[in-house]
This record gives C-alpha cells, structure tokens and sequence, in this order.
C-alpha cells in the first residue's frame, strides 16, 4: 500500500505478530515499526539485517495515518489500539506524537502529566528531541513537580507559565510553534495581560515572540483581543506598529524624554502610540529648525539616485525632510554618520523617504515611508524595487 504521507512515498502494513511496519521508498529509503500499544509501541528501525531500537522519533504524527490513503482495516485496528483518549488528547501534537505515545505507554508518571497538562508533556518531549536528553533524565522529570519541568524545558518555574500552557490553542503543534512557545515564556509573556487570557490564540504567541517588546503593552492586549482569529493582515499590522514604537523611543532619546517607554506602556491602543510619536516627532522638528548649525555633510550614498529617488547628503535636508514629511527621520543622524543606514527622497510615484541599509556588503530596504508615517503604495514600492534591483549591491534576501 503506497501512501504519499508528507512529501513521502511509503509502504505500510502489519507484521505476523502484528507490529505496524513502514518501508519508507523516497525521498530516501529506510525500514522501522512499532510494536503495539500493548507492548509499548517500541520503536525499532531496520539496518545491517537486524531490527534495532530507535530513540529519536521517526519524525511524522502516528496518528495522521487513520486519514491517510493507508489507512486500511488492519492500520485502523492497529490505532484503535490506542485509548480513544489519549488519541484525541494526542492529535494536535504533530512534532514528537510517536514518542510522546510511547512515554504515555510505558510510564505511569508521562500518562499522569499527559492527562493533566498535554501541553507541557509535549515541550518535553519535543525538548528531548533538540537537547538529545537520555531517556533516564526524562524519566527523573517526570516524576518531578511541574513547575520543575517547566523550568528544564524553559528556564521558567512559575506556577503562571503552568496555567498559561493550560490555555494556549495550537495550530499546528510543529517545531516551529514548540520553539514559539518556549521563546515566549522566556520573554515573560505568560506575565502579562495578554498571556492571562481565558483563551490565547497561537498567532497571539507568536506575535509576542517575534515582538516581546510590545507583549507586555496595553496596546499589544488590545490589539489582539480585536483580532481574536489569525488573519493575513495580522503580522503586517503589527510589524507596522512596532516600527512606530521604535521611532517613538528614537525621538524620545533625542529629546531627552526619560520615561517614554512608561508612557508607550500606557497608551491603550496602537492609535494612542502613533498620537504620541507624531506629537513628539513635531516637537523634535521644531527644536532642530530652531538650532543654527553650519552644514554637516553626510557619508556618500552607496546606490546613486534617479529622476524620482534623489540622495539625501546633509543634515540640514535631513531634517528639512522631517519636517516636510511629519515623520523623525532625523533621529537616524548617528546611523547615517556610521554608515549604517542611507536615506533618500522620492518625488513620483508617490513622495516618500526610503531608509536603505548595510547587512554585511549588501544594501537593503529598511522602511519606505509616506508623510506622516503613512503606508506606500504597491506602485511606489515596485518603483524602489526597480531603481534597487540595477544595483550590484542590493540584496533581496
């Protein structure tokens, strides 16, 4: 029975003494089964001639077979072997599944926390997976108060982190959200207003990963209690707001504004912040057309310019942009000294201020941005990407 199982061709069929085999035929060839629930779904891969235990997990969800083109009388009845229970507690988790169900086979204390706390029973394994604990050591946790075991996956304990994992739907129960997970609780956000929620949606712990500045905002907890569903437009929104709020805190330093992140962790929602940045933005604006300098010239830019994109050399039409444009451009001054970041005007399609900047010995787009921080259009940005793409030393990546 041939079945395409995540990019896999494979056979699958139960043995005389009814272990489940799979003869796995591209992209590479290998053999391994699974002894029955019974007896303990062991896990044994074939080579040299010889059936031998395998620790590492044979890295597909068991359980996916009872959809699979397989999936035939025999497959089923080996799958029903498994409490009903523990299949519906165990289906979500994707990454690890085989050999979370063999702990919960073979261990009274995996069986105990897989039933009160799915979640945390499946970091663990998937942990073991990444770290390459020896089975002796899960075992030693496992008999351990939860709070310990959290903290070994972790490197939190608190009861708080226990009660969120409680909560967190998942979407996929991949590695990539068991690495979210992890990197989340790390930042604090089982602490804050958001991560204590009845429900915590797994595109709201992912938000918090990749923003921890932001999670523990007023604003964030807002912004995703109106966005209870995952959406395209969700990580967009919020990358745009999260360069706001490190804009806001440029222009703070510069002014000498020494609580502003208080002041950012207030703001209710993500309007207040923009309020707040484009009120301190014109403060900023106003001092610097007050202070009479003589001209400070800027390094050279690395990609000449055009008809419509002309380079900005100097810091007085640095802040001339600025001010004309409503936005604080002109905090990127020391960046632009180092070398770090080059910024250009850009007259059509629409009028803009590109940000470029240096990764390693490439240059490529930090923001493109309208006056008064507004978003550009998709003609504007395949414009920018046009002028880029006759450079040498701009990268796509």
């Amino acid at each position: 029975m041939a079945d395409n199982h995540e990019n896999m061709v494979l056979d699958v069929q139960l043995d005389p003494l009814c272990r489940l085999e799979f003869s796995i035929k591209a992209p590479i060839q290998c053999k391994f089964r699974f002894s029955s629930w019974e007896n303990g779904l062991m896990y044994e891969r074939f080579e040299g001639g010889t059936w031998n235990p395998e620790t590492l997990d044979c890295g597909f969800a068991l359980l996916d077979l009872s959809e699979s083109q397989a999936a035939n009388a025999d497959i089923l009845a080996f799958l029903s072997g498994i409490p009903s229970e523990v299949r519906t507690l165990a289906a979500p988790f994707r990454c690890g599944q085989a050999t979370m169900l063999r702990w919960i086979a073979t261990n009274q204390y995996a069986s105990e926390l897989f039933k009160s706390s799915p979640l945390l029973f499946w970091l663990l394994v998937a942990r073991q997976q990444v770290v390459g604990w020896p089975d002796t050591h899960i075992e030693s946790l496992l008999s351990s108060k939860r709070n310990k075991v959290l903290s070994a996956i972790s490197g939190v304990g608190q009861q708080s982190g226990l009660k969120f994992l409680n909560r967190v739907e998942l979407v996929k129960g991949d590695e990539k959200e068991c690495e979210i997970l992890i990197n989340a609780l790390r930042s604090g956000f089982h602490q804050s207003q958001c991560g204590q929620e009845a429900r915590i949606p797994m595109h709201w712990v992912s938000a918090a990963a990749g923003y921890p500045e932001l999670s523990h905002s007023r604003a964030f907890h807002n912004f995703c209690l109106a966005n209870p569903e995952p959406s395209t437009e969700f990580h967009p929104e919020l990358r745009h707001y999260a360069r706001f709020w490190e804009d806001t805190l440029n222009v703070a330093r510069v002014l000498e504004i020494y609580d502003a992140e208080i002041t950012l962790m207030r703001c209710s929602d993500f309007q207040a912040v923009r309020r707040l940045h484009d009120r301190w933005t014109d403060r900023l604006n106003q001092h610097q057309a007050a202070v009479v300098d003589g001209a400070t010239a800027f390094p050279t830019t690395p990609i000449p310019g055009n008809a419509d994109i002309h380079p900005i050399l100097t810091l007085e039409d640095l802040q001339a942009e600025g001010r004309l444009m409503h936005h604080c451009v002109s905090v990127y001054e020391p960046k632009i000294l180092n070398g770090q970041s080059y910024i250009y005007r850009m007259l059509h399609p629409e009028r803009a201020t590109i940000e470029l900047r240096f990764q390693g010995q490439q240059v490529r787009i930090g923001q493109v941005t309208l006056a008064y921080n507004a978003r550009p259009s998709r003609e504007t940005l395949s414009a920018v990407n046009s002028w880029l793409l006759e450079s040498p030393k701009y990268s796509t990546g």
